[in-house]
């Protein structure tokens, strides 16, 4: 599955700590935002801001792009539901195998956009949790350098 992504706009608010992140996709315009947690204030980055806002605009993404499939699946999975009840059905003809590969295509889509909501909450949760580390790790390396 090919999915074409593009950045229009990437915005870090310095004074209230937030940041914006608007991609284009095949469905559109999707926006991702971040806020720096008052605790991090003294680690704030805008670029780990403007990271975490672009994976919520995948996610974001990638949950309408389900929606699409599953309403497009439905629509499929219904039509040959209609051609299976007619007296005249032949389940090997070229019409019919068609609309079966399209199925398939369309379910392996929807488990492809699943995992990649998943694979990108996941790696958010992880980022938000080693982030502190990561910098205290750093500065103990900048510390000892000096």
């Amino acid at each position: 599955m090919k999915v074409q992504i593009s950045t229009i706009s990437s915005n870090y608010d310095e004074e209230t700590g937030i940041s914006k992140v608007s991609i284009l996709t095949d469905l559109g315009a999707f926006e991702g935002v971040a806020k720096l947690h008052p605790e991090d204030r003294e680690i704030a980055s805008r670029f780990a801001g403007c990271r975490y806002a672009e994976e919520r605009a995948i996610i974001k993404y990638a949950k309408m792009k389900i929606k699409v499939v599953d309403n497009q699946l439905e629509v499929l999975k219904n039509i040959l539901r209609e051609l299976q009840n007619k007296k005249y059905f032949k389940e090997n003809t070229t019409g019919v195998k068609l609309l079966e590969k399209n199925i398939y295509i369309l379910e392996d889509d929807k488990v492809y956009f699943k995992n990649v909501v998943n694979s990108l909450n996941k790696k958010l949760k992880i980022e938000f949790e080693e982030r502190p580390k990561l910098i205290k790790e750093r500065e103990e390396k900048k510390q000892s350098n000096e």
